[in-house]
């Protein structure tokens, strides 16, 4: 992210932005816009699982401290697993440029 910030900017702002279209978004433009080898052959188990979900997605691209404890808690459980102490887990995410993506939006995308 430090090497390559602007590319790290463009990303988070397409994400902000598609995370606020699925919020709103119908079904229809939702098959319409996901290829259909994403929905493993089963068009109505793909949409039902999307509405399941859909309340989970963020709206504003942000991360809580949190929801990335529990990520870091549920990678170590994992076999392999290369968590070996415990992490100091702010050092691992920054809301900075999801941040910039919501002024960006406000600004250019109305």
């Amino acid at each position: 992210m430090q090497r390559h910030p602007q590319r790290v900017q463009a990303l988070s702002d397409a994400v902000v932005h598609a995370l606020k279209w699925l919020q709103t978004a119908g079904l229809t433009d939702i098959l319409k816009t996901v290829p259909a080898s994403h929905w493993m052959g089963d068009r109505a188990v793909y949409l039902g699982a999307f509405q399941g979900l859909r309340e989970s997605y963020a709206v504003d691209g942000l991360v809580r401290g949190e929801e990335v404890d529990n990520a870091w808690r549920a990678y170590a459980r994992l076999k392999g697993s290369s968590v070996r102490q415990p992490l100091i887990t702010a050092r691992t995410f920054t809301n900075v440029f999801a941040q910039n993506a919501q002024a960006f939006r406000g600004r250019v995308l109305g």
